[in-house]
């Protein structure tokens, strides 16, 4: 607004002064020719008016009467200039200026007097001419058109000013709301570590009273076997492979006398106790009229386990003897089911879940024996030889459950463990895998995906072979840890001890999961021959893919390895299932089947070696 108005001065006062210029040169020519006419001379003056008289006489009468026109439009013409000079608002020259910066402009003699000071002095005061309104009503007021030329201005700088302060207020205003906010943000940040590092402390500090506490305050050893009730929750899995919390289920779980509950200093008194297995049945403990072993679900305790064998015993009486070879850490009666004649020369070892939460392998293994019973009472063949003809000459020693405490612990959780030490290192065990990131937060998930014994020892890492080179763990855990040394535990050297007792020509081992016959444990010669053979034959029968540990770089000090490398008797693991462990009821069909035959297979291979 302020350029326009500012556009429309400029073009009015040059308009204006070319005016006034005009004029000027105008009025000074006037000025000079009166100035002329007053310097003739008085006589020349009469003469002229005598002559003018004296024509005027001879003139006519049209002639008189056009002069007297003349005359009396002169007189009218004198009148309006001296109405003109007399008006008092003539005596400031007046110009007509109209809104859109035209229009003319006039001045009577007496603005005339002073146009010369007041074009000298327009560069100066220009500011200072003002204009009145003509008959038009246009603006002609040069004063007010200057006064708002000069208030838009200052109303441009103003805002301008304005919304430049307010810029830097905003930008101001941003910075200390970042900066307030990164300080908010440091200060929570400090509260949040401040307060993790404080229950960090008294986790702490907690677990050193409870250490405390337990190792000055634990319960006396009781000198008789009791018998408690754990009530855990049964877990499997539903038709989409979720698992699904099933019934609420009890189990009875006998804890040995605390005096034969096994430490690594006791231990060999167990390694040496070979004798029949006694059970004491409950009512319930009646067989069906059909098959003992159940599979309708995977869930297999190690109690369920010793009822189905007593059962079976009481079947098949002439065909199966079971053998206590040793103690578990929890008191636990580690069984060998012995099937085959007792004059045999050769012994072949096949055990199951030493890893805890492969127990669908011990439920694998109580299949296999109660099939292999039936059979050899019902005259059933394999490769067109009798299962008893077979077992002639060789003598199988099942073990379906390896690690019952393990067991025990991935199917019920820790309660299930009766000797308070050692229940109490298992929560101390889940306290450091969770420090170390290995553990689930759950409990309860935790102990379900458990490999080792009662100890926190994985047994499959050791046995004395390669031990010393094996890495793991570094401390008790849920799997991978080795011990404090080799053959440290328990159920490891119970199982050697039962191979030094007996003439062992084989040894298999059932693990989970990956559906794999694992052979090639870096034996030579004939040994090397023989290990793949009966490689060759496990992975025709199931199916499964036959693979070296040595190309597959498996870990040392295995039972398997102890076997061939440390003992030269041929050895293979066979895994069983896909996914993760441990291994549900929708697997089963599957496994069975593919496994059905392995044991009259392995007692006709092993019979024939050597004829």
């Amino acid at each position: 607004m302020s350029e326009e108005i500012r556009f429309k001065y400029l073009e009015e006062l040059e308009r204006s002064e070319a005016l006034d210029g005009a004029q000027d040169t105008s009025r000074e020519r006037r000025r000079k020719r009166r100035s002329e006419e007053g310097n003739e001379s008085p006589k020349k003056k009469g003469r002229a008016k005598s002559d003018s008289r004296g024509k005027s006489r001879e003139e006519s009468s049209g002639n008189t009467v056009r002069k007297t026109k003349r005359g009396s439009g002169a007189e009218q013409t004198e009148k309006k200039r001296k109405k003109k000079s007399s008006d008092p608002e003539r005596s400031v020259r007046n110009v007509s200026v109209s809104e859109k910066g035209s229009g003319s402009r006039r001045r009577d003699d007496a603005d005339r007097a002073e146009t010369g000071r007041r074009t000298s002095g327009r560069k100066k005061g220009s500011a200072n001419r003002r204009r009145s309104v003509d008959s038009a009503g246009r603006v002609t007021d040069w004063d007010a058109l200057l006064e708002e030329t000069a208030r838009l201005e200052a109303e441009d700088s103003i805002r301008q000013e304005r919304e430049s302060r307010e810029r830097r207020n905003r930008r101001s205003n941003a910075a200390e709301r970042r900066a307030r906010e990164e300080k908010a943000r440091r200060a929570k940040i400090i509260r949040i570590v401040s307060v993790l590092a404080g229950v960090l402390i008294l986790f702490l500090v907690v677990r050193t009273i409870i250490r405390t506490v337990r190792s000055h305050g634990s319960a006396k050893p009781e000198t008789d076997t009791t018998e408690t009730t754990y009530t855990g929750i049964v877990t499997s899995p539903n038709s989409s492979g979720q698992t699904d919390t099933g019934e609420t289920t009890t189990a009875n779980v006998t804890v040995a006398p605390t005096s034969s509950v096994v430490s690594i200093d006791s231990s060999e008194q167990l390694t040496t106790l070979f004798e029949d297995w006694e059970y004491v049945p409950s009512e319930t403990d009646v067989a069906p009229e059909g098959d003992i072993v159940p599979t309708n679900d995977t869930f297999y305790s190690h109690d369920m386990m010793k009822r189905d064998l007593y059962l079976l015993r009481e079947r098949y009486p002439d065909s199966v003897s079971i053998l206590r070879f040793g103690y578990t850490a929890d008191g636990r009666d580690l069984l060998d089911v012995v099937i085959g004649n007792p004059d045999a020369q050769k012994d072949v070892i096949i055990q199951y879940s030493m890893h805890a939460r492969e127990y669908v392998n011990s439920l694998l293994g109580m299949k296999q024996i109660e099939e292999l019973l039936k059979g050899m009472n019902n005259g059933t063949q394999y490769n067109g030889v009798a299962y008893s003809d077979i077992l002639q000459n060789v003598r199988l020693h099942l073990i379906p459950m390896m690690n019952p405490d393990g067991v025990m612990i991935a199917l019920y959780g820790f309660d299930a463990i009766g000797n308070e030490t050692i229940r109490n290192g298992l929560y101390e065990c889940w306290q450091n895998d969770i420090l170390l990131g290995k553990g689930d937060p759950d409990i309860l998930a935790y102990y379900r995906r458990w490999k080792a014994n009662a100890r926190c020892v994985d047994l499959n890492r050791n046995f004395d072979c390669g031990w010393e080179t094996t890495v793991g763990t570094t401390q008790p855990s849920c799997s991978r840890y080795k011990g404090e040394s080799a053959a440290s535990e328990a159920e490891t050297k119970a199982l050697v001890a039962l191979k030094d007792a007996i003439n062992c020509v084989g040894q298999i081992a059932y693990h989970s999961e990956g559906e794999l016959v694992y052979w090639d444990y870096g034996s030579l010669g004939d040994l090397h021959v023989v290990d793949e053979q009966l490689a060759d034959l496990v992975s025709g029968i199931t199916g499964y893919t036959k693979e070296s540990t040595i190309s597959s770089n498996q870990e040392t000090a295995g039972c398997s390895d102890y076997f061939i490398l440390e003992c030269s008797i041929p050895s293979i693991t066979i895994e069983t299932g896909v996914g993760e462990c441990p291994i549900y009821i929708d697997q089963w069909d599957t496994i069975w089947n593919q496994n059905a035959q392995v044991l009259p297979a392995v007692a006709q291979f092993f019979a024939q070696q050597g004829e």
